[in-house]
C-alpha cells in the first residue's frame, strides 16, 4: 500500500511533536515553510523551501506529491495557513474559517457564552472613537485586549482613562481586525482555570482541567508561571458548567476537533474570557497519554489524515482525572539578553516524576524587549507528575535549583522564579 503523506506547515520547534508523532502513526511526514532547515524539518522524511503563506504554490506540491492532509503545531499563523490550503485543496480539516473567528474573536466568544449561560468576565461597551469616547462608566482597573490577540500580546491593565485610550490604541494596532475590547479587570492572584476539550463524531469530552498561576499579573506579565492537573474545581465543574459549555461547543457545528477555554477565577467564581480552537501549546496530551492512554495530538493527525480519530475503546477512556496522581507544569520566563550558557536540563530531565522538558532557547538565542509579557518570553516548559499538591511544590523548587540560564556577562537570565508557597495546601488527587 502507498504510505500516505501529510504536508505539516513550519519547520520550526512547535511543529517536532507533529512530524514525530506522524511518523509514529505510519504516515510519510513533508514539511514546508520559508527556511532552509528547522528542528521540524531535519526530523521529516522530506522537506521544501515554500513559504507557508505561498498557498498556490502549497497547492501545486499537494497535486505533485500526493499528500493526503495538511496540519501544523499550536501556530494560530501556520493554522490559519492550513485552512486555506484546505479550501483551495479539499484536503480535510477540523474546522472552517467561520468557526475559527467565531471562536478566536473574544467579543464573538463572548457573546456565545451569554447565550449558552456560561459564565465571563463582564465587558464594557465602548465607542469605535477611543479618542473621544466618554469612559464614566469604567470601574477602574480594567483589561484592555485585541479581540483577536494571542500569545498574551497587547493585553494590559488600566487604571484610568487616559490608559484606557493608550492601551487601545496599542490593541488596534495589534489587531489583524483593528478592534479592542475593555473587560473588568478580575485581580488573579487566586488561580486561573482552562479546560480543555475533544469532539469525536459530534460528542463534546472533557479532556483535562487545570489551575494556574501568572508569572506577575500586576506587571502586566499574564504568561503562565506554573499550572497543575487536575483542577481543585473540577468536580463542580463537570455538575455545573460542563453541560452549557459543551451545548456551546456543539452549536459552532464542529464535529472533529479540539479546543480550550481559558478563565480567571475569583471568590471560587470560574469566569471564562477565552478560547482556543486548537490543540494547545502546553502538548497537554503528554499529560493525558501517561495517564489514560488518550493522546488528541494523534487523534488530531488521524482526522487530518480521513481516517477515524480513535477507537470506542480508546474514547472511552477520555476522562478529566489522572488516575490517582497530580500533574504539574512549571514554565520559566526570560530576562532580556543573549543565552550563552545552560545548565542543568539533563539533570532535571532525570529527576524523579519529570515526563517532558520542552526548551524553546538555545545557546546563542537572543530574549528581546518585543517578547516579554508574551509567550515567546519563556525558556521552556517543565512537566512531571507526583502523588499531591506539597510534592509538587518540592518538585517545582528542585527544578529550579537545578536549572541554570546565563548571559554572555555571566548574569541569570531567569527573569522571575516561581516562588512555590503560591501552589497553597489545597489537597490535589487524580481521582474523584
Amino acid at each position: 500500500m502507498k504510505m500516505k503523506k501529510i504536508l505539516i506547515l513550519g519547520g520550526s520547534a512547535a511543529s517536532v511533536e507533529v512530524v514525530a508523532t506522524s511518523r509514529e502513526l505510519g504516515y510519510f511526514a513533508v514539511v514546508a515553510d520559508d527556511r532552509v532547515t528547522g528542528p521540524a524539518k531535519e526530523i521529516a522524511d522530506q522537506s521544501y523551501v515554500i513559504s507557508t503563506t505561498d498557498i498556490e504554490s502549497l497547492a501545486l506540491l499537494v497535486e505533485r506529491e500526493g499528500i493526503d492532509g495538511v496540519f501544523c503545531g499550536p501556530s494560530e499563523f501556520n493554522l490559519k495557513n492550513c485552512m486555506a490550503l484546505s479550501e483551495r485543496t479539499g484536503l480535510p480539516f477540523y474546522c472552517t474559517r467561520a468557526q475559527w473567528d467565531r471562536c478566536s474573536d473574544k467579543s464573538s466568544f463572548r457573546e456565545m457564552c451569554i447565550r449558552h449561560d456560561v459564565p465571563c468576565v463582564p465587558g464594557y461597551d465602548i465607542p469605535s472613537e477611543i479618542e473621544s469616547a466618554d469612559l464614566s462608566h469604567l470601574h477602574y482597573p480594567v483589561m484592555v485586549k485585541p479581540v483577536d490577540g494571542a500569545s498574551s500580546r497587547g493585553v494590559l491593565v488600566c487604571h484610568n482613562a487616559e490608559e484606557v485610550k493608550d492601551a487601545y490604541r496599542a490593541a488596534v494596532e495589534i489587531s489583524s481586525t483593528g478592534r479592542a475590547l475593555v473587560e473588568r479587570y478580575i485581580d488573579n492572584s487566586e488561580s486561573g482555570f482552562t479546560a480543555y476539550y475533544i469532539v469525536i463524531d459530534g460528542r463534546v469530552h472533557l479532556t483535562l482541567t487545570g489551575d494556574k498561576l501568572l508569572v506577575d499579573p500586576k506587571k502586566g506579565l499574564h504568561i503562565t508561571a506554573a499550572a497543575l492537573f487536575p483542577s481543585q474545581y473540577t468536580d463542580s465543574y463537570l455538575e455545573t458548567i460542563h453541560p452549557k459549555v459543551a451545548k456551546m461547543i456543539k452549536s459552532i457545528g464542529m464535529k472533529n476537533g479540539v479546543c480550550f477555554l481559558q478563565a480567571l477565577v475569583t471568590e471560587g467564581q470560574i469566569l471564562f474570557h477565552e478560547m482556543g480552537l486548537r490543540l494547545s501549546g502546553g502538548l497537554m496530551y503528554k499529560l493525558t497519554d501517561e495517564r489514560n492512554g488518550v493522546n488528541d495530538l494523534k487523534m488530531m493527525i488521524r482526522h487530518t489524515m480521513g481516517e477515524r480519530m480513535c477507537s470506542p475503546e480508546e474514547e472511552s477512556r477520555i476522562t478529566p482525572y489522572l488516575n490517582g496522581v497530580v500533574a504539574g507544569s512549571l514554565c520559566v520566563p526570560l530576562g532580556i539578553g543573549t543565552v550563552s550558557h545552560i545548565g542543568g536540563v539533563e539533570d532535571i530531565i532525570s529527576f524523579p516524576g519529570v515526563i517532558d522538558v520542552m526548551q524553546n532557547y538555545a545557546v546563542g538565542d537572543e530574549m528581546t524587549r518585543e517578547k516579554i509579557g508574551t509567550l515567546p518570553q519563556l525558556f521552556g516548559r517543565f512537566k512531571f507528575m507526583v502523588k499531591d499538591g506539597k510534592e509538587a511544590a518540592k518538585t517545582m523548587d528542585r527544578i529550579q535549583d537545578l536549572l541554570i540560564i546565563r548571559d554572555k556577562d555571566g548574569h541569570d537570565m531567569i527573569y522571575k522564579r516561581f516562588d512555590s508557597r503560591r501552589l497553597g495546601t489545597i489537597e490535589r488527587r487524580g481521582m474523584p
